[in-house]
């Protein structure tokens, strides 16, 4: 299934390397993919945040990153990797997957807010969404596999550093 009308957008400010994406959510039983076009490679920080329309609490959140990226690192361990929701961020290598867990649940009509720095080596990003809404999930790489898939080509706005846009892409 590919998505057109979920709202889903990113700023991309490439000389500080950081893109920015907002959207919603309004199914929990589909895996979202994002696929997200990037101008360069190397490392980028992204900032995440979706608000919850559905109408169950998330208690966490995986996503798996598609090939030609993953969670930059430094001796092993993620570079950067938090959630304003979920104080315990996990890197699972095996999966290329990030899993998001405990604190208090995202309820209905909350954002949740995401953050991580990935090493990209293509020009698009490929990230699975999945969210979990039953307490204490296991979330270990491998949590929705078996979700139908929504596929999302966010719209990418580029920005130079003084924030005036210099294009899409």
């Amino acid at each position: 299934m590919r998505a057109h009308d979920i709202h889903m957008g990113a700023a991309i400010d490439e000389k500080n390397k950081i893109i920015l994406l907002t959207g919603c959510i309004d199914r929990n039983e589909h895996s979202i993919v994002l696929k997200i076009k990037v101008p360069s490679l190397g490392e980028w920080t992204i900032i995440k945040a979706e608000v919850n329309i559905t109408d169950q609490p998330w208690y966490g959140w995986q996503i798996n990153i598609g090939k030609g990226a993953t969670v930059a690192t430094t001796n092993g361990i993620p570079d950067l990797l938090m959630s304003r929701h979920f104080p315990r961020a996990t890197f699972i290598p095996e999966y290329n997957a990030v899993a998001f867990t405990g604190g208090q649940p995202v309820r209905p009509g909350d954002a949740i807010l995401k953050y991580t720095k990935l090493d990209v080596k293509r020009h698009e990003i490929v990230l699975s969404h999945n969210r979990a809404v039953v307490a204490e999930p296991v979330l270990d790489g491998t949590f929705g596999k078996g979700f139908p898939n929504i596929e999302v080509e966010v719209p990418v706005t580029l920005f130079d550093s003084t924030a005036k846009t210099v294009g899409i892409l």
